[in-house]
């Protein structure tokens, strides 16, 4: 499938999740509740960017 808009907004998405998991782990790293936010915030950038691969086609077998 050709990069289309919803690609786009797929690839948009898990970009800024993996930013804001960073951000904010490192700036506010030591409290448990955000450790948990910030690898939640990263696990669902893990599924869009999954989605994204799948929907293009990457995995060929």
């Amino acid at each position: 499938m050709p990069f289309g808009f919803q690609n786009i907004l797929l690839l948009l998405a898990a970009g800024q999740g993996f930013f804001l998991a960073l951000l904010i782990l490192h700036k506010y790293g030591r409290i448990f509740a955000n450790r948990f936010l910030s690898l939640l915030m990263f696990l669902y950038s893990l599924i869009l960017l999954n989605l994204l691969l799948t929907d293009l086609g990457f995995p060929d077998e």
